[in-house]
C-alpha cells in the first residue's frame, strides 16, 4: 500500500504495519531529538522501511543519514520510501549491526516485519533463514563524529554498544537513543 503522510509518500507491506510506524514515530515522538545544527549527522540502525528517516528529513531537510536495515524485504520499501520521495543525502545500506563484520542468520517473521529475530529461539516461528551481512557501528564512528544515533538493532543492542565501548567510539556521537529487546 502506498499512502501520502506529511507531504511524504509511503509505501509499507499493510495499513497495520504503516499505522503502527506513524504512530511510534510521529504521534508518540519516540526519536524526536533536539540538535543545535541544522543539517545533523545521524545514524539509524534498524531502519526498518524508512519512517524514521522521512521524519528525520522532516525535522532536519539538510540532515546526513547513514541507514542500516537486515531484513530484505523492509530494506526494499526502504529503498523506495527513499526514491519515490527523492530524500538526498542519505546512505543505506542492507545488512544489521552487531559486533564482528560477518554473515549473520536472520528470522524473518512470515507475517510482519516487526518480529524479526537475529536469534533463533526468538525467530524458531520463522520458516526461513536469511544470511544477512552484519557490520560494525564503531567503524562509521571511528571515521567521523555523529549527532544523533538510533539504535533499534533486534537484540543487538548491547553487543553493538560493547563494541563501541571496546572500540572507544562510544564518545563520537552526541546522543543516543537505544531500543531495548529481550534476548532470553
Amino acid at each position: 500500500i502506498t499512502e501520502e503522510i506529511f507531504g511524504f509518500k509511503i509505501t509499507a507491506a499493510s495499513y497495520d504495519e504503516l499505522l503502527m510506524l506513524i504512530e511510534e514515530v510521529a504521534v508518540k515522538m519516540q526519536y524526536r531529538f533536539l540538535s543545535r545544527k541544522s543539517s545533523p549527522k545521524i545514524i539509524d540502525c534498524g531502519a526498518n522501511i524508512g519512517v524514521t528517516i522521512l521524519f528525520f528529513k522532516l525535522l532536519y531537510p539538510r540532515s546526513y543519514i547513514l541507514a542500516f536495515e537486515p531484513d530484505p524485504r523492509a530494506f526494499s520499501l526502504l529503498e523506495k520510501n527513499i526514491k519515490q520521495n527523492k530524500i538526498r543525502n542519505v546512505k543505506l545500506f542492507n545488512a544489521c549491526l552487531s559486533s564482528a563484520r560477518e554473515q549473520i542468520d536472520f528470522f524473518p517473521h512470515s507475517n510482519s516485519l516487526f518480529s524479526n529475530s537475529l536469534y533463533p529461539d526468538q525467530g524458531k516461528d520463522s520458516p526461513v533463514t536469511v544470511r544477512v551481512n552484519s557490520m560494525m557501528l564503531s567503524d562509521f564512528l571511528n571515521e567521523e563524529s555523529f549527532d544523533f544515533v538510533k539504535i533499534d538493532a533486534e537484540g543487538r543492542e548491547w553487543e553493538i554498544l560493547l563494541d563501541l565501548e571496546t572500540t572507544n567510539t562510544l564518545g563520537k556521537a552526541g546522543q543516543y537513543l537505544i531500543a531495548y529487546h529481550r534476548t532470553e
